[in-house]
């Protein structure tokens, strides 16, 4: 099962790339045969008051009930990641590995969290965000200012316009991050209870986010 991270991982394209398909039918296709949904408010899922971790957990916990899984491997990204550690704290005899992609959960605080706890706080960062979406250039751009100029294609940048424009996505990830960004730390540690995964884990964290840092996924390795 697969949990995704923000806004604009819902603009992925599903592992078959079958680009004769709908939006629609893509994500009906990756839900059925992959374990993979979308939160509420992202991609086509209708929104919910499940803004939260704790909502997200419940709404998580009923995905993998309506699946009837019993016997399964968790991977999180970013948002997703902090969701899939919960979800094995919550229940580690159904959880059999778990993967952690750049995951939020593990620190205290993010890269300049004063900063980014104010912006996301502001009336108008949303419609600031729909509206520079309009234009490629600026979506390629806040790509590669949190990602250290990493380069991003073409299709790609596309995506995530189209998730930024078409989808109640903005609006859902603003309102998760306004509840989990206080002014000076994260709502969300879990790196005092990482000692009882007993499950394999695979953590993996790039050197070019400038987010989530490589040094707090070093630190949850010893913990």
């Amino acid at each position: 099962h697969a949990v995704h991270a923000g806004y604009a991982d819902g603009a992925q394209q599903p592992a078959d790339g079958r680009r004769d398909q709908t939006d629609k039918q893509r994500h009906q296709h990756r839900d059925r045969h992959r374990g993979t949904g979308h939160h509420p408010g992202f991609g086509f899922s209708p929104q919910s008051s499940a803004h939260d971790l704790a909502g997200l957990e419940l709404y998580l916990e009923a995905f993998v009930e309506m699946l009837e899984l019993t016997d399964y491997d968790v991977c999180g990204s970013s948002m997703g990641g902090a969701l899939a550690l919960s979800h094995t704290l919550r229940v580690p005899e159904q959880v059999r590995r778990l993967v952690l992609v750049g995951t939020y959960g593990i620190q205290p605080g993010m890269a300049m969290h004063p900063w980014n706890a104010f912006w996301v706080r502001l009336p108008w960062v949303v419609d600031f965000a729909r509206f520079a979406a309009l234009n490629p250039f600026f979506v390629s751009f806040s790509l590669s200012s949190m990602l250290n100029k990493a380069p991003f294609d073409g299709d790609l940048v596309m995506q995530v316009r189209e998730a930024a424009l078409n989808t109640p996505a903005l609006d859902t990830f603003n309102d998760f991050q306004r509840h989990e960004l206080d002014w000076w730390s994260n709502k969300t540690d879990l790196s005092p209870h990482l000692g009882r995964i007993s499950q394999q884990t695979l953590l993996i964290q790039g050197s070019a986010d400038l987010i989530l840092s490589v040094s707090d996924a070093q630190r949850a390795t010893q913990l």
